[in-house]
């Protein structure tokens, strides 16, 4: 591959993709951890509940609503930590941190080529070979994105790309 093969608008492009990505699998992993928190709250209260309820239900009588509910919290606690290890969400949330934090290296890196070359004004062949390294890991990434992504995250994350680097504010001067 020589310099001329490769152009300032395919470095900005890749840029920007990735810029994409590192915001989507943030967003995607903080996401995960959240939900993944929520579920464990629920089956904490929810194994309380039914460790009331089994004192009710040896012990006093209590309002029929009142034993109702502490029964159907001992299910919802026995239905949330039956399913916990089957949705994964914490092992999914270690990936996306995982693959956000390779996006962030991989940004780090294109914006150091991207610096070197504004400086000079032009793109030269030790450019080239630094892009070809960084395009076979951004080829290795993106074989570990999500199948199915989330379209309306990335729709909002690639607003905020525009907003946040729009194209003409990678114009190389000429």
């Amino acid at each position: 591959m020589d310099s001329k093969m490769i152009s300032w608008e395919q470095i900005c492009d890749l840029y920007r993709t990735v810029c994409l990505n590192l915001r989507y699998y943030g967003c995607r992993a903080h996401s995960l951890r959240r939900w993944n928190k929520t579920v464990q709250v629920i089956a904490a209260v929810s194994s309380s509940a039914t460790v009331i309820t089994v004192i009710k239900e040896s012990g006093a009588s209590g309002g029929l609503l009142i034993r109702v509910a502490l029964i159907a919290l001992a299910m919802v606690a026995a239905v949330a930590t039956a399913v916990m290890p089957f949705l994964g969400l914490s092992e999914k949330a270690k990936d996306y941190e995982k693959l956000h934090f390779i996006y962030s290296e991989l940004c780090a890196q294109l914006e150091v080529l991207m610096n070197a070359i504004k400086r000079r004004g032009s793109v030269h062949d030790e450019d080239v070979a630094a892009l070809d390294v960084i395009q076979q890991l951004y080829g290795h990434l993106s074989s570990q994105d999500e199948v199915k992504p989330q379209r309306d995250l990335i729709d909002k994350l690639t607003k905020a790309i525009n907003k946040a680097v729009p194209p003409e504010s990678l114009r190389l001067a000429q």
